[in-house]
């Protein structure tokens, strides 16, 4: 049973818990309970008893679980498109702004380690199942999609080599960030979180370099 300093903290109003606070409350407490375990596959009820709530409380809010991991989904998706967007905004050259958006992305799923496995777990498959996820996953590779566009020359590119360059610079992202967050990198390359963000700089820069020679 979770004990009192690990249940997320609830604001109430006149001994009740404001409806607001509520589903916040249960999304946070899923987000956390995912990154600690390391794996979607949790009850409800757990994520409930985590909020400090009654699982009633918690169905009145959502129907399953599968519609709360779609909202932690959805409001992922939203803080990685402003991730991009300001990690870009770092860049002082189109291809520097492709790098930075990279080391934006490991440096999300590094701080939001919960939120990223569930935005990509096969449970949630299709997107467009759930109001507004489809169309948050959109957004953020949007942003990528441009981005890359943009820095390595768009008339260097097909439209067929758009989307591939894009599928390159996400693969590499989002592989490096997955194994960061398995701590998968620490032992063969002695790379943990704390390098996180300097060696997914280096690994972006050598892509976009690659990309601009082809």
């Amino acid at each position: 049973m979770a004990t009192s300093d690990e249940r997320v903290r609830l604001k109430k109003e006149g001994g009740r818990y404001h409806h607001g606070h509520l589903k916040d409350a249960l999304v946070l407490a899923a987000e956390k309970a995912i990154a600690k375990s390391g794996h979607v596959d949790l009850p409800l009820r757990d994520v409930a008893r985590l909020a400090g709530v009654s699982h009633a409380a918690a169905y009145r809010h959502f129907d399953s679980k599968a519609a709360l991991l779609a909202e932690v989904a959805v409001r992922g998706f939203q803080a990685l498109t402003l991730a991009l967007e300001a990690g870009a905004a770092k860049g002082r050259s189109p291809e520097g702004r492709v790098v930075e958006a990279g080391v934006a992305y490991v440096g999300f799923a590094l701080e939001q380690p919960g939120a990223f496995r569930v935005m990509f777990d096969s449970a949630l498959k299709p997107f467009t199942q759930f109001p507004g996820l489809a169309e948050a996953a959109f957004e953020a590779l949007s942003v990528l999609h441009r981005l890359v566009k943009e820095g390595v020359g768009a008339e260097a590119f097909r439209s067929d080599d758009v989307s591939a360059s894009v599928m390159s610079a996400w693969s590499l992202v989002h592989g490096h960030a997955t194994l960061l967050i398995d701590d998968q990198l620490a032992g063969p390359f002695e790379v943990g979180p704390d390098d996180g963000l300097a060696s997914a700089r280096v690994a972006m820069r050598r892509l976009v370099d690659g990309l601009k020679a082809r």
